[in-house]
């Protein structure tokens, strides 16, 4: 067959485009993997941090609770297990009771984690959840399966079952920080609205609690960090995040439903949806289009 000038045009044309395309393709999905990558690093961070600080205030919540009413009114420090609790109030405002809660290394309390260290809470007003009151947790050589967590989480309730949240660093102030079993670090802080919305009942019963996690005064913003790469990011609310402790006694405390918008420094966002209400630590992430289902650590 013998090609014209006009034919081989348009031939040689339309194998460009079809090269084109491949190699459009092939790079969109190349650009795609890398934005995942650091996608995942990122809600992978941010969810350790959040699983973290709401696993401190539980683990003090668990200790104090059995430590015959120390939760609410003060009283002897006790032995029990592996942790030990001591009170005492502040020599500048007697009002303020500080309880130290030292986990001896390896111990294992309500889901079996190892943890070593200690947490320190001081508590003003009567009780954790009397409008009004102010708790802080500080960590001070906290290990969690070796995992090393520094910061404080101060909480304020604003009425019974919802409390305004802020995780900074060990000092009040700058972000609250990470260090990974392989020495890889990260960095982190936030401000969030956690309201109750079951186990109210059963204060003793922790299995059957169920938060919801919210902005706080109207601002969907609701943390900023630098993840263990050194990339920074900053995080909003999109849907609250729903916070089933029944299913606590098989996995980490991921949030069961919700919507989070990750966006990392210079990029545009990228939306986390933790799903509709099944206890698993999974989470699809979508970003330009994509969507990409990954495992949470």
């Amino acid at each position: 067959m013998i090609m014209n000038k006009k034919n081989l045009s348009v031939v040689v044309l339309s194998i460009s485009i079809c090269m084109l395309f491949m190699l459009s393709c092939k790079k969109d999905k190349k650009d795609v993997d890398m934005i995942f990558e650091t996608d995942v690093i990122n809600a992978q961070d941010n969810s350790a941090f959040q699983s973290a600080f709401d696993d401190i205030f539980k683990a003090s919540e668990d200790a104090m609770s059995k430590n015959n009413g120390a939760r609410l009114y003060g009283g002897p420090g006790v032995n029990f297990n592996c942790v030990n609790i001591t009170i005492d109030t502040l020599s500048n405002n007697p009002f303020i009771r500080r309880f130290t809660i030292h986990f001896t290394s390896g111990c294992r309390t309500y889901d079996g984690k190892s943890r070593s260290g200690s947490l320190i809470v001081e508590l003003s007003g009567d009780k954790y959840n009397e409008t009004g009151s102010v708790t802080t947790i500080t960590t001070n050589n906290y290990q969690v399966e070796g995992v090393k967590i520094e910061g404080r989480k101060t909480i304020t309730c604003v009425e019974p079952g919802k409390h305004n949240i802020q995780v900074t660093g060990i000092n009040g102030t700058g972000y609250a920080k990470i260090t990974y079993t392989d020495g890889k670090t990260a960095e982190w802080k936030s401000t969030r609205t956690r309201t109750q919305t079951a186990g109210s009942n059963t204060p003793l019963n922790i299995f059957d609690n169920k938060f919801e996690i919210s902005g706080t005064n109207g601002n969907s913003q609701v943390a900023e960090g630098i993840n263990r790469d050194g990339g920074r990011y900053t995080v909003n609310i999109e849907s609250p995040l729903v916070i089933d402790f029944t299913c606590e006694k098989t996995l980490i405390r991921y949030p069961t439903s919700g919507v989070l918008v990750i966006t990392p420094e210079g990029k545009s966002a990228r939306k986390i949806d933790y799903g509709t209400g099944t206890c698993d630590s999974r989470a699809t992430i979508s970003v330009a289009g994509f969507s990409k289902e990954i495992n949470l650590p």
